[in-house]
């Protein structure tokens, strides 16, 4: 058995619509497999930038050097427009996909600000029908009463589609830091601060392969606002 190592060196140029710098950031990592495991190898990680919201283009350099040698190269480019949070209304924020769900904070380097939870981002949108679908969102401006305290309901939909059938409130092996297994998907929930951090994972096992959407509504029991929040993904068998 062979053991084989590299570097990767990733290269992340945030810049402005006029392609004026804005901000950079590098990360070295350190590579070593074997010969058995280096067809199915990977690693995630998760650069975090703080941005105004505008719109900026994103370009990435990803490197596998090994001896000083560039082996492979990658150029990436895209766009993004971080959306503005700061209007005092309830919002929900974008939902993340998630690979792994961490109550207890032992993945430190992906742990939410804020909270406890560590959340191993689903760098895709491919979601295998024999793991559960995870996901992490954040709730904005909830209304608090002369105790300090808010109520609010959220609900679950997932729509495939193509598929006349909305799958609404049936899926099974429902799980939350609070309740180890419930089959509920419409939950009254209260606390004590106007922003709140939210997890879920999904048995889907029993919903077909194709193209779905999660849709997360959310009602402020105070106030009566209501707001939601959705996200596309793909259901799939795994490669046999």
């Amino acid at each position: 058995m062979r053991n084989f190592s590299s570097k990767i060196k990733v290269r992340l140029s945030v810049l402005d619509k006029d392609y004026q710098p804005v901000k950079e950031q590098t990360a070295d990592y350190d590579i070593r497999v074997d010969s058995f495991s280096i067809e199915k190898m990977y690693f995630i990680d998760e650069l975090r930038l703080a941005l105004k919201p505008q719109k900026y283009v994103i370009g990435m350099n990803i490197q596998c050097v090994r001896d000083d040698w560039i082996l492979k190269e990658g150029v990436y480019r895209f766009t993004v427009s971080p959306r503005d949070y700061s209007y005092d209304s309830l919002t929900v924020s974008d939902i993340q996909l998630a690979a792994t769900v961490n109550e207890t904070g032992t993945q430190k380097k992906f742990i939410k600000p804020n909270s406890d939870i560590a959340i191993i981002p689903n760098p895709g949108t491919v979601v295998l029908r024999t793991k559960p679908l995870g996901i992490y969102y954040e709730i904005y401006y909830l209304t608090l009463d002369e105790s300090m305290r808010c109520s609010y309901e959220i609900a679950y939909t997932i729509q495939m589609s193509g598929v006349k059938n909305i799958f609404n409130n049936i899926v099974s092996g429902l799980f939350t830091k609070s309740d180890a297994a419930s089959t509920r998907t419409i939950t009254t929930k209260t606390g004590n601060r106007r922003t709140v951090y939210e997890y879920m994972l999904f048995d889907i096992s029993e919903l077909p392969p194709g193209e779905a959407k999660l849709t997360i509504r959310v009602k402020d029991n105070l106030s009566g606002q209501e707001t939601t929040g959705t996200c596309r993904f793909t259901i799939a068998d795994p490669k046999k």
